[in-house]
């Protein structure tokens, strides 16, 4: 059980991040990128990380054409992500309508009390 602690009010629980999976999906569902941060050994990778789906085949080396990479099947570094980024990502660059005018001092206000931690 994790309960949020009122700033006021202390609390013996505190939320932590231990991993996470978002994913952006399109009207269809289907992925178009997913971000994983998974430490706790559901793969062996542990850092978090980036997919990009359904991205042709790119060449792999100049020296060999034929070598190719599927971009969608590879762990793409990124720093940890945090669902607020992921939120701003959909409304500014997926033109997602936001739900609430002050969507900006929301994200931003919750950003800065993760971070605190």
């Amino acid at each position: 059980m994790v309960q949020a602690s009122v700033a006021s009010v202390p609390s013996q629980y505190q939320i932590r991040l231990a991993s996470y999976s978002y994913e952006v999906l399109d009207r269809e569902e289907r992925e178009i990128l997913v971000y994983h941060w998974h430490p706790g050994g559901v793969s062996d990778i542990t850092f978090p990380h980036l997919h990009i789906a359904r991205v042709a085949l790119l060449p792999l080396v100049r020296t060999d054409p034929l070598r190719t990479v599927a971009l969608g099947e590879m762990h793409l570094p990124t720093n940890r992500v945090l669902l607020e980024d992921v939120v701003e990502l959909l409304i500014r660059e997926f033109a997602v309508a936001p739900l609430r005018e002050d969507w900006r001092t929301v994200l931003d206000e919750n950003r800065a009390e993760l971070l605190r931690r």
